[in-house]
């Protein structure tokens, strides 16, 4: 099983949205759904969700998050 934080190339202890969806056996798709449905101030999106981009298994970029607690 992963590990469900990780430390950002900025020391930070952070996790991504791919992690939370292996870890919890989700899909990513509904992880990032519900991610993109919080409900929370925009600054506060902006601090905790921050977006990034990773290589799918058909080599195609795909989008995720890494998060802070």
């Amino acid at each position: 099983m992963a590990e469900l934080v990780i430390q950002s190339s900025n020391g930070n202890d952070v996790t991504t949205s791919l992690i939370v969806a292996q870890v919890f056996g989700k899909e990513h798709k509904n992880v990032l759904r519900d991610i993109e449905s919080l409900s929370c101030s925009e600054d506060f999106n902006r601090l905790n969700f921050e977006p990034i981009s990773y290589t799918d298994s058909m080599n195609r970029m795909q989008k995720a998050y890494t998060m802070t607690r």
